[in-house]
């Protein structure tokens, strides 16, 4: 999966019944069981070669990689969501059956009032790649976000960032024809570029899902007019 390093292989395979929590309520239970047929934790990114982060927001030790099997890949959504809440390490979740797969990605930080809570700021979960055939979009996802191309390795939440944003421009590139071109500017050096870069793309797909469902020229100009202030603003990363 991306290339990690061996020295962070896992291949933990996780039993069922330490899968499902016991504060989760019984028909969640039932549903985990009747769609997950095997989750292991394929890598786990540890250790000060890409440096922690323990402060005020982010408790980020480890990044972790996993597989979930699953019996139909349409209960992907329900399951990678469950589970990013769950799992309170920064982590990649790849879900398959026999003939797709998608991968769910989450940006967590520290609930401010309680520090031993996690909180899920953003998700996001790709549409679905052909597990078996050629696919080139997977093909493109997966050189993007190979090990070796992750260009912020300041610390564990730059590296998670940039590949949470990276995935998310992939997902929405089609929302303007230079969005993809950002991922061979230089702004992945810079932690803050990384992260005004997302909430402008954000923004715009936002605005564009608005625009789909605005009925009057008034509202869509103001909607096209913010739109185009977003890509000025991109410009100017």
């Amino acid at each position: 999966m991306f290339n990690i390093p061996e020295s962070y292989r896992v291949d933990k395979r996780i039993p069922l019944k330490d899968l499902i929590p016991k504060e989760l309520k019984p028909n969640e239970k039932r549903n985990i069981k009747a769609a997950i047929k095997k989750a292991t934790l394929r890598y786990q990114i540890s250790g000060e070669e890409i440096s922690s982060v323990n402060d005020d927001v982010y408790r980020y030790q480890v990044i972790q990689y996993y597989d979930f099997e699953l019996e139909d890949i349409k209960k992907a959504g329900y399951i990678a969501k469950v589970y990013q809440e769950l799992i309170k390490s920064p982590c990649i979740i790849r879900l398959f059956d026999s003939t797709k797969e998608v991968y769910c990605f989450a940006l967590k930080r520290l609930n401010q009032i309680n520090s031993s809570e996690v909180v899920i700021s953003d998700i996001l979960i790709t549409e679905p790649y052909q597990l078996m055939l050629p696919d080139m979009q997977k093909k493109q996802f997966y050189e993007i976000l190979h090990y070796e191309n992750v260009i912020n390795k300041e610390s564990k939440v730059t590296f998670y960032q940039e590949i949470y944003v990276k995935a998310y421009i992939l997902i929405n590139k089609n929302l303007h024809k230079n969005i993809i071109d950002f991922l061979d500017k230089p702004i992945w050096y810079d932690s803050n570029k990384i992260i005004k870069l997302y909430s402008l793309v954000k923004e715009i797909k936002l605005n564009d899902e608005k625009l789909n469902k605005t009925a009057t020229n008034a509202e869509k100009m103001k909607i096209n007019q913010s739109i185009r202030n977003n890509f000025d603003a991109l410009e100017k990363i």
